[in-house]
């Protein structure tokens, strides 16, 4: 098996949000922070045959690195990965205990009742994050009000820190909402994403084009 390079950027993405992972058999790739408050998903083009746990994914991305053209062959206790078409060499990269790394067992599944639904685009993210680094800040406020939705880049504890609005939508809402994100905790791969919010905590974030979610946790008010 050859790894696409979506399916590497899915890897590299993910090992920002948790060093290891446990791959389950089939098209599906899951990730969940060790502090259980992201959740990512991502539907890829291969097939794994097989169940796996990666300690260090950093380290398996590098080793992947070490050939031009790499080709993966699974075994029971560890993968094989070697130059395309090669018989001999390569690395032998062993396994992981599962029970050492913490991976969802569920997918991502947002209550019924959400409370504001809007589209962010990358172009906003990438703003977001700018800002968030130049002012010197890490939380992120969505706020709703007759005048629309705004996503405000402030640090929340310092009344006179300096903060970065930008709107993402129009549309008066019928009740005014805020709700709070670390900056740190929005890990996503580019790209526009519907974002769904519920008062019960969760958040949802599903890429455009249907290949990518996040579930992450809100912060207290």
């Amino acid at each position: 098996m050859q790894l696409s390079k979506r399916t590497i950027e899915v890897l590299k993405n993910f090992a920002t949000i948790n060093q290891s992972i446990v791959v389950k058999p089939g098209k599906k790739l899951a990730t969940m922070a060790v502090a259980r408050n992201i959740l990512a998903e991502a539907d890829v083009e291969e097939t794994f045959p097989s169940e796996f746990a990666i300690y260090n994914l950093n380290e398996f991305l590098s080793a992947l690195s070490l050939f031009e053209n790499p080709e993966l062959e699974f075994g029971e206790k560890w993968v094989v990965i070697r130059e395309k078409g090669a018989k001999r060499g390569g690395v032998k990269y062993f396994y992981s205990n599962k029970a050492l790394i913490v991976h969802p067992t569920k997918s991502i599944k947002m209550p019924d009742d959400i409370s504001v639904e809007f589209t962010v685009t990358e172009a906003i993210l990438t703003k977001i994050s700018r800002a968030a680094g130049v002012l010197g800040v890490s939380d992120v406020v969505v706020v709703g009000d007759d005048e629309g939705i705004s996503l405000i880049v402030q640090d929340r504890k310092n009344d006179s820190s300096n903060d970065f609005e930008i709107q993402v939508s129009d549309k008066a809402q019928e009740k005014p909402f805020k709700f709070f994100f670390k900056q740190e905790n929005l890990k996503f791969i580019p790209g526009d994403y519907v974002v769904q919010i519920s008062d019960k905590g969760i958040s949802s974030f599903k890429k455009a084009d249907g290949t990518m979610q996040y579930a992450v946790a809100l912060e207290a008010t």
